[in-house]
């Protein structure tokens, strides 16, 4: 003869079912945060190899002889040169980016220049002063010049 409780267990305790939901949603916020980051690096990434683009293509158009055009709108679009539509267009901004408009030296006949995009936080700046671009981390300091 046995003494003593028999407990016959099926199911889960709510003390269980509150810690399983618990790591769960640590786990699923540490990804989430994991990701965005990233999503934001590769947005930087892709805006900054389209204007090392855009770059090349306004190294073209000053070699033919070409007139550099300011990005249409400040949003970009419209060509890089005066001689048509084979020099590449300005990468646009906005959307998929999340850059804003660009601001540029109104002269880029000149030989010194710079062109830049931001996003409130980083910013990609191109200019004459080492004739390609950069990520810059906060949103300043882009001049003809420097970076």
């Amino acid at each position: 003869m046995k003494f003593g409780l028999s407990i016959n267990k099926k199911g889960f305790t709510l003390i269980e079912l509150l810690l399983t939901m618990a790591i769960i949603s640590i786990v699923s916020g540490t990804i989430l945060v994991s990701v965005s980051s990233h999503k934001v690096r590769a947005q930087e990434s892709r805006m900054q190899a389209q204007l090392a683009g855009a770059i090349q293509n306004m190294v073209l158009c000053r070699s033919d002889d070409g007139s550099i055009t300011e990005p249409s709108g400040g949003a970009g679009g419209g060509n890089i040169c005066s001689l048509g539509g084979g020099y590449g267009s300005w990468p646009t901004t906005g959307g998929s980016t999340g850059f804003g408009n660009y601001v540029s030296d109104a002269d880029f006949e000149d030989g010194v220049w710079f062109v830049y995009t931001d996003d409130g936080t980083a910013r990609i700046c191109c200019n004459s002063g080492s004739n390609q671009c950069h990520h810059l981390p906060t949103a300043t300091g882009c001049t003809a010049v420097s970076p």
